[in-house]
């Protein structure tokens, strides 16, 4: 969803409201939730471009987007297996041209013709806001864990500020990984614990 909405808002701007169903990726469903302020990763992420979220209450209220999954599960498939596609980057690369070339046989004309998307602004790093953040505690010795690592800071006056309290994790689209203090990056380290693991001897 990041991915595609990012791609989305580079080709044509920032939208006024963004409609979904009540997928978990889209809205905190457990009632008595403690983290995150009350958003999902993926409604931070609107939250700070300022893309009003909508969750549609049944699936006839967004009867576009069914409808588009029966093209999507049945026309498109078979235009796959016609252009012997079979991997999923020959499928990415495929897509674009698929979906320009659909929106002129099958779109409709807006009954506005206006365009209400908003640009993205200077300070909008799309890359820095569409980031999976989560939250872990430094420990006396400067490490937190996440994802199997072990992250060693790098000692400063800095990050000696960062004991005992939590820092974000930001983890790009990329796979880069940042540490955070109050917003400042923390340098550090890695030190891959499992493969420190004595698996054993194989034996017959």
């Amino acid at each position: 969803y990041d991915e595609a909405t990012c791609h989305n808002i580079d080709n044509h701007g920032k939208p006024r409201a963004l409609y979904s169903d009540k997928a978990v990726v889209f809205r905190v469903n457990k009632k008595h939730a403690t983290g995150g302020e009350g958003h999902t990763q993926f409604g931070r992420a609107m939250h700070e471009l300022n893309i009003q979220t909508i969750c549609a209450e049944t699936s006839e209220a967004k009867g576009r987007v069914e409808r588009a999954h029966l093209t999507l599960q049945d026309r498109l498939v078979k235009e796959l297996r016609l252009q012997s596609i079979n991997s999923m980057e020959a499928a990415n690369a495929f897509a674009e041209a698929y979906i320009a070339d659909y929106n002129r046989r099958f779109g409709k004309a807006p009954r506005h013709d206006f365009d209400v998307h908003r640009a993205v602004e200077h300070d909008e790093d799309l890359d820095l806001i569409f980031t999976v953040r989560e939250h872990r505690k430094v420990s006396k010795s400067l490490t937190i864990q996440y994802d199997k690592m072990l992250y060693l800071i790098e000692d400063s006056e800095l990050s000696r500020r960062a004991i005992g309290k939590y820092i974000d994790v930001y983890h790009y689209p990329d796979g880069r990984k940042e540490l955070r203090l109050n917003g400042a990056a923390l340098p550090y380290s890695t030190y891959d614990r499992l493969s420190e693991v004595d698996q054993g001897e194989i034996v017959d």
